[in-house]
Order: C-alpha cells, then sequence, then structure tokens
C-alpha cells in the first residue's frame, strides 16, 4: 500500500497539498509559538524527537517541507515556548484541549469479519462510528461542550477535540472523570439516562441488537478510548491534515460520523496525482 511512499513524497504533499487551517481551527493562533511539536524524523521509534516549538505557521510549514518528517504531532501550550534546553516536563501549562481517540483494534474480541487487526471493514467500521457519536452526543448534552471537532485518524480510527476555555482549562483528575463517565472501567456505575443513550446509539446495527442482556449489551459496545490520551497533559496528538506514516493518508476532518468511511480519504501520492 505504500510502496510510493517516499520522503520526496511527502516533501512535495507538505509544499503543495498541506493545509493549516485545520490545525489553526482547534488551536488558534493566539498561542500558536507556545505549542509543543512533535516529529517522527525517521520510520524507527528512536527518532522522534519532540519538545520544539515554532514563531509562526510559516515557520511549522517549511519544517515540514524541509525535514518531510513520517508523522507530525502537536501537543499544549505552554507559558514559555518548548525547546530541547526547556522541554514541556519542566514548563507551566497554559491549556490543553480535550481530546479523544477511537481505534478500531480495541474491539478486535468483538469483530467477526475475520480481518487482520490492522485493517477495517464496513462489517466492523461502525463499531467506530457508534462510539463517536454517543461521545459526541455525550460531550454536548451532558457536559456542554458545544465545540466538537472530529478527524479520521489517517489509519483505522478517529480523533476528537474539544475547544472552548473550560474544556483547555481541565485538570488531569477532570478529564480522568470526563473519560470514566464516558467509558466507565466499573459496571453498576452507569445511570438510567446514559443507559438509555448508550443503548439507542451502540446497540443500532451492532450484534443484531438481540439476544442476551440489554446492560450487557451497553457495557459490550460502549466507546473503548485509550485513556492516557485524554489524561495526560503532556500527550501529542497528528497534526490535522499530516500524513499518517503507516498509510500515507492524511488526518482528515470528518463532516459527517454518520457517513464517513475510511475508503474516501486518497492517498497522498493520488493527491497530489490530481494536481
Amino acid at each position: 500500500m505504500t510502496g510510493d511512499f517516499t520522503k520526496e513524497i511527502i516533501s512535495a504533499y507538505y509544499q503543495r497539498k498541506f493545509s493549516l487551517k485545520p490545525l489553526l481551527d482547534v488551536i488558534g493562533i493566539e498561542d500558536f509559538s507556545y505549542r509543543e511539536f512533535g516529529f517522527l524524523l525517521g520510520k524507527v521509534e528512536g527518532h522522534f524527537v519532540r519538545n520544539l516549538s515554532f514563531r509562526q505557521p510559516a515557520e511549522l510549514r517549511s519544517y515540514l517541507i524541509n525535514k518531510a518528517p513520517w508523522a507530525a504531532y502537536v501537543g499544549a501550550a505552554y507559558e514559555q515556548r518548548p525547546t530541547k534546553k526547556t522541554p514541556v516536563t519542566s514548563l507551566p501549562l497554559k491549556k490543553k484541549e480535550l481530546v479523544f481517540d477511537i481505534d478500531l483494534t480495541d474491539w478486535n474480541d468483538l469483530r467477526t469479519c475475520g480481518k487482520e487487526k490492522d485493517h477495517y471493514c464496513k462489517e466492523c467500521w461502525p463499531f467506530v462510528r457508534k462510539a463517536a457519536k454517543f461521545i459526541d452526543e455525550t460531550l454536548q448534552e451532558d457536559f456542554g461542550f458545544e465545540e466538537l471537532h472530529w478527524f479520521f485518524s489517517g489509519r483505522r480510527g478517529l480523533h476528537a477535540w474539544v475547544l472552548g476555555e473550560r474544556s483547555q482549562n481541565l485538570s488531569k483528575d477532570a478529564r480522568e472523570a470526563v473519560i470514566e463517565y464516558i467509558s466507565p472501567r466499573k459496571r453498576g456505575t452507569l445511570s438510567k439516562r446514559f443507559q438509555f443513550r448508550a443503548w439507542n446509539i451502540l446497540c443500532e446495527g451492532l450484534k443484531g441488537g438481540k439476544g442476551g442482556s440489554n446492560l450487557e449489551k451497553i457495557y459490550e459496545n460502549l466507546p473503548r478510548l485509550d485513556r492516557k490520551v485524554t489524561i495526560d497533559l503532556h500527550r501529542l496528538m497528528r497534526v490535522p491534515d499530516s500524513i499518517h506514516q503507516a498509510t500515507g493518508r492524511p488526518v482528515t476532518t470528518v463532516e459527517n460520523l454518520e457517513t464517513f468511511y475510511p475508503d474516501s480519504v486518497p492517498f497522498v501520492w493520488e493527491i497530489l496525482e490530481r494536481g
């Protein structure tokens, strides 16, 4: 799949097709120079660098074109500019968006499509779609978060960014409480209202919705999230519109959770061929 995926292709994509708009839509421009960025400069994990910052978006674009990283990530904003000499672990946090990571492989024990774990199909993608719809509705109706941005991860999942001052200033403990509410680890902690929403959204189209206990199905199909992504204040997320190194597909804005399917996202070499 990635036979045509080279450094030259990566550089050309960032020079000709990459858009900064999706990134700036979620992190803004006001504190851009205080944001941490990280990059995978080689396919080996040891080639990952972080604690980098850029004075303005144009500098980030130049870095992407010249370095052609295999992957690009963005993190929180700090009170000082992150550098190698002043890493984020030594800096006071200014703000960090509330984020969620949904990955299809977290449902491998329920998938019956026969696909390998790194693949997806129309039979198993509904696990991701239903989880995203559930999270989207819960965050808006139960927490009052109004501005959510969804992105295809570039591989086999979705990322959610929750914007606004209230979500950006949540403590680590508060973020853990939010994710525990959405995806509780302990049984018996679901409210009746929560159960009703979970049943309506998650059981529609999953496992036929027949047989067994309704509550069992709710627990079985609740969103399965990487809790560390949400809770860790120093966690980096993929830069919107950047390239996923494993597939060659860009991290893409999802306008409609109900209709989105990964095959609609072209590979970067296909994007370049279109001119």
